[in-house]
């Protein structure tokens, strides 16, 4: 089901055709597992179903940690950045604590540099705070 039919959503008919336009009527289009990280990281930049965008987020996340559009990691800066978070379904936290118990990104070995590492260690330092652990 299309996030469209699932929240009775309407395309954007303003007539402006900006690719923000054109993004969020393709966007709307999609079913919940189709969202990528591209999508998410708009839509919570763009205040659109955040708590959809962020427990997609947070799948994608423990699917690939590192995952992101323009560099490793890119999706946890935005999953930190949202105060919605804290607001998720139980479940949902919970599965990620189970997956932030157990996950050593100090083992990864493809950092493209020395600063990006320290931030990236830094923000699941954040994310463990955000969850209490």
């Amino acid at each position: 089901m299309s996030l469209k039919e699932m929240y009775g959503l309407i395309y954007d008919n303003s007539g402006y055709d900006s690719g923000l336009v054109r993004w969020y009527n393709d966007l709307i289009d999609k079913s919940y597992g189709q969202l990528d990280a591209t999508d998410v990281s708009k839509m919570m930049h763009q205040n659109i179903l955040m708590q959809v965008a962020t427990e997609r987020a947070i799948d994608l996340f423990i699917n690939d940690p590192f995952c992101g559009e323009f560099y490793d990691g890119e999706l946890l800066d935005v999953i930190i950045s949202q105060e919605v978070i804290v607001k998720l379904r139980q479940e949902v936290l919970d599965g990620l604590r189970l997956f932030l118990k157990s996950f050593k990104a100090e083992c990864f070995s493809e950092w493209s540099d020395e600063e990006t590492r320290r931030q990236y260690l830094g923000n699941l330092d954040i994310l463990k705070t955000i969850l209490r652990m």
